[in-house]
């Protein structure tokens, strides 16, 4: 994703030098850059790294004010502390809307942020004047009902960024305390008109599906057992594996259903997906972790079943949705079953012996992801897949190596067997280019 968006930016100047030059028109430029979805007039990227610094620069001068003000709180009078606090934080942004007026958009929203710290220092600087410390963590979620609606008028990415961190910090704070998070999906609700209306961004997408996983995670909690806290328990695990073959489900019909930059995110959360299932098959690779998942048991099952069952029947209707190929259904439908055979392994069998079978299952699954990337990859032409399914071919040999392995002729049978499906994989990509060039 980072390589795309540099090639973008690289193609977009570079198409800027071609018109200078006379060895193509601006109409031909900008024809080439909308093939590749870029903007040809747009120049905020080129600023980019400069209002990063500049907004940096403010942010550890709200962070200075905080301390200093802080550190001498006492020592001012009441008065001077409670109209030093609102005067400074007011004076800020209106700096901020003085440049939005005159459309100078980076270095309003470089106020208006530092603005938005200054608003959380004086609700906390005035509850300490006042005492008002009965609930703190209603302090940050007065701080963030008043920066998320800024971040909404303003359009802004850095903004919407520090709501959704304090919203986050709420959320674990409000829950630590046995509370209810009753406001959290009404800023993940924010948070994805946010993005699929005005400004599409990378990281407060990921932060939109995070905050999703927890607050279906804390959901099962509550449901299950009333305490409003988000504690790990196991039947936590399922669901959350659960939930991330959903959203490589959900991935994939971005690929194939989406438009614009979220093709891009669907290839980023999957991605991000697949690099967790291979550590997750690496760690059931062996035989203690299936030994403990078999000695332990679900503490509510039946409603832990039924979730994670809704879960993966609806991450295999999204696959379905999202692509007609076979392949892709196919990867989601394994991946549940693996979820599934953890989850029925766990609550209904009592042989810890069993679990050499579920190591072999996890070691054949494992390699099979390794295979079915490397082909994809070639197929397709993502090298990340290609290189990503070589490592869990070669991880899955190196584990098993240690672990199953110590003698001689083990390790050379062992080494045979992947130099077989490595060089069986290199003859179909072999192949698969002189069909290439045949149908050309």
């Amino acid at each position: 994703m980072q390589f795309l968006q540099l090639f973008k930016r690289y193609l977009q100047r570079e198409s800027h030098s071609w018109v200078k030059e006379d060895l193509i028109s601006e109409s031909q430029a900008e024809s080439i850059c909308q093939r590749y979805d870029i903007n040809y007039h747009d120049t905020s990227q080129r600023s980019f790294g400069y209002y990063v610094l500049v907004t940096l620069g403010y942010l550890f001068i709200g962070l200075a004010m905080m301390t200093l003000i802080g550190e001498n709180w006492d020592s001012i009078p009441r008065a001077v502390r409670l109209g030093g606090v609102i005067a400074v934080t007011l004076l800020i942004n209106y700096f901020g809307y003085f440049h939005w007026t005159r459309n100078n958009t980076g270095a309003s929203i470089s106020l208006f942020f530092l603005g938005s710290i200054m608003f959380g220092a004086s609700i906390m600087l005035i509850a300490q004047i006042y005492h008002l410390g009965e609930h703190y963590p209603d302090g940050i979620l007065w701080w963030t009902l008043g920066v998320l609606p800024l971040a909404i008028l303003l359009r802004s990415n850095v903004i919407m960024l520090l709501a959704m961190v304090l919203a986050f910090t709420w959320f674990f704070v409000e829950t630590s305390l046995g509370y209810f998070p009753t406001w959290f999906p009404i800023f993940m609700a924010v948070l994805a008109w946010h993005l699929f209306y005005h400004k599409p961004n990378l990281i407060l997408f990921l932060m939109l599906l995070a905050g999703s996983f927890l607050f279906v995670g804390y959901l099962h909690v509550w449901y299950t057992d009333k305490s409003y806290r988000l504690d790990p328990e196991i039947d936590i695990v399922f669901t959350g594996i659960a939930l991330l073959v959903y959203y490589y489900a959900l991935a994939h019909w971005m690929i194939h259903k989406g438009k614009g930059v979220f093709v891009n995110y669907g290839f980023v959360v999957q991605m991000l997906i697949v690099y967790g299932l291979i550590l997750l098959l690496a760690i059931f690779s062996f035989k203690l972790p299936w030994r403990e998942l078999i000695n332990e048991s679900l503490v509510y099952s039946k409603v832990t079943i039924a979730l994670v069952m809704l879960i993966l029947g609806s991450a295999i209707a999204t696959a379905y949705a999202g692509s007609r190929s076979m392949t892709k259904i196919t990867s989601t439908i394994g991946l549940s079953l693996v979820c599934m055979t953890g989850l029925f392994a766990m609550e209904f069998l009592e042989d810890r012996n069993l679990g050499v079978v579920f190591q072999v299952i996890s070691n054949i699954a494992l390699v099979a992801t390794g295979v079915g990337l490397v082909v994809q990859g070639i197929r397709y032409g993502f090298s990340s897949y290609f290189y990503t399914g070589v490592f869990a071919i070669l991880l899955t040999g190196l584990m098993r190596y240690i672990d199953l392995v110590g003698d001689y002729i083990g390790a050379t049978v062992l080494f045979i067997i992947f130099a077989i499906i490595l060089l069986g994989t290199a003859r179909f990509w072999k192949n698969y280019l002189m069909q290439q060039g045949e149908s050309k």
